[in-house]
């Protein structure tokens, strides 16, 4: 069976951009991700592939985090940014049997003529990864159960598993266990068909990750946001070499602080606010929504959002245009 059949077998519900939206029935996926263990279809993730013997000195030298001493079979996180500090695209640096990154679609004119333009000096070729293969989640309390039952290894958290036709990557989403796969249409079918598994679309993913206050390329993480400002602190090493955007990084770390901190937020009423929606103190402006839904784990409303540093404090409470309120939850 191909992706495709496999998909159209479960009544996949495309959006606009060709992402699987859902399965017909977000509230039991929902379940599925708290309860046992769902499997998304990540159409808005690619892989790309570095290869020359310097792959691994160019990613350490132009990202944020420390990648010279990264081991095989390990995984981090890091960030390209341009030289005034603001986020160019953030990803998965994977070590396996070549240096892959895990990066949004989205975020790929934006980093790969970066990578590309820096990898011919150390000639390191960098292109798009084989198409018959596809990036999945597996997130869920059963993960690691089903994956063994899938006949697959289960690595721990950061680490990775390499096989022939992919590898596996423990990435959990919050407290949430997880796992970050790349794998062939077949093997996400014998996957798919494991016990305890349900597929997930993208609108029940989206509702876990704003939940659990993870950032989002083309959404909280774009080249209008300043690193500081996003709280990736897992995606930084503060006692590394120079790297573009490295001076406004550690200014804004030890001498100040960011314009602006991404907060999570709680809003009243039972209407979804619209991305973009303005958030105010006593009628003055001090930020907006990038990302909404109705949460996973309880009904309310929640929300991510850029909010002025002076204003970013935890219990503050924002107010929308139509008079409804924010509270901030939690800071990054």
């Amino acid at each position: 069976m191909t992706l495709e059949a496999l998909l159209e077998a479960h009544g996949a519900v495309r959006g606009d951009a060709g992402q699987i939206l859902d399965y017909g029935d977000q509230e039991s996926e929902g379940r599925a991700l708290l309860e046992r263990a769902g499997l998304v279809l990540r159409t808005d993730l690619t892989v790309l592939r570095l290869e020359g013997d310097s792959a691994l000195e160019l990613l350490h030298n132009v990202t944020t985090q420390a990648l010279q001493d990264l081991p095989q079979g390990a995984s981090r996180q890091a960030c390209l940014l341009t030289p005034k500090g603001r986020i160019l695209g953030c990803f998965t640096v994977v070590r396996a049997d070549h240096l892959h990154l895990v990066v949004a679609r989205d975020a790929l004119p934006r980093v790969q003529p970066v990578l590309a333009r820096y990898g011919m000096l150390l000639d390191v070729e960098v292109s798009e990864s084989q198409a018959d293969r596809h990036v999945v989640e597996l997130l869920g309390p059963a993960a690691d159960t089903v994956l063994g039952a899938a006949g697959l290894p289960v690595p721990a958290a950061r680490l990775l598993e390499a096989m022939a036709d992919g590898f596996v990557v423990g990435q959990p989403v919050g407290d949430l266990p997880g796992h970050l796969l790349w794998l062939s249409a077949s093997a996400i079918e014998t996957l798919a068909g494991a016990p305890g598994v349900d597929l997930v679309g993208q609108a029940a993913r989206e509702r876990l990750r704003i939940d659990v206050g993870q950032p989002l390329d083309g959404a909280e993480l774009t080249d209008s946001v300043l690193f500081n400002e996003a709280g990736l602190e897992d995606h930084v090493s503060w006692n590394k070499g120079c790297y573009p955007g490295q001076e406004p990084v550690v200014m804004a770390k030890h001498r100040g602080h960011p314009p602006r901190l991404l907060c999570h937020l709680q809003v009243e009423g039972d209407t979804l606010p619209p991305v973009g929606t303005t958030l105010a103190v006593e009628e003055r402006e001090v930020g907006e929504i990038t990302s909404v839904a109705v949460g996973l784990r309880a009904p309310a409303i929640r929300a991510l959002g850029y909010v002025r540093h002076a204003a970013a404090e935890v219990g503050n409470a924002l107010t929308l245009p139509d008079g409804r309120r924010a509270r901030i939850e939690r800071l990054p």
